[in-house]
């Protein structure tokens, strides 16, 4: 907060505590991806099967976007606390940093649904019928490979205006 008592959303101690949070839920993301699918060859992101070739690249690839993002929101954030006392404000810089901060709270968000939805695919994919959620993760599967590419796409989209709503 500032000398007026004006709360900053993303302020240092907070800024941090989101960050290490952050980076588990990507790991997590990569392990339980790792852990359904070794080769990648289930991969749902178009993006990622672009990149990468196995699972050390896949590991490198996804650490070095989570990195990257990090210090992109950081300075982001840094930027936008700058202006708010600044008379004179750099719209393009506020506007890049408010998006660079959106996509970072859209990723954030994004990791609660493709967790689970990887843990189901493992379920689905390497379990029997002896295990729990059995069932209901070949449901999952069979419902997300039925409207693929557009669950993905209602998913993302749902959760970039969440990220607006927590943004403003």
């Amino acid at each position: 907060s500032d000398d007026m008592g004006v709360k900053h959303p993303f302020e240092k101690f907070k800024l941090t505590k989101l960050f290490v949070f952050y980076l588990i839920l990507v790991s997590f993301d990569i392990v339980t991806t790792l852990m359904t699918d070794v080769d990648l060859k289930y991969e749902g992101n178009v993006i990622t099967t672009f990149f990468v070739n196995n699972k050390y690249e896949f590991i490198v690839y996804v650490y070095t976007i989570a990195f990257a993002s990090v210090i992109c929101v950081y300075f982001s954030n840094q930027y936008l606390i700058k202006s708010y006392y600044c008379e004179k404000k750099n719209v393009q810089k506020l506007f890049l940093s408010s998006i660079i901060i959106v996509f970072f709270i859209t990723h954030l968000l994004s990791l609660f649904w493709v967790i689970p939805n990887n843990i189901l695919h493992n379920i689905g994919i390497n379990g029997n019928t002896e295990w729990p959620l059995f069932q209901i993760s070949k449901l999952y599967i069979h419902f997300g490979v039925r409207f693929y590419p557009y669950y993905q796409i209602i998913m993302q989209v749902v959760l970039f205006v969440f990220a607006i709503l927590i943004f403003m």
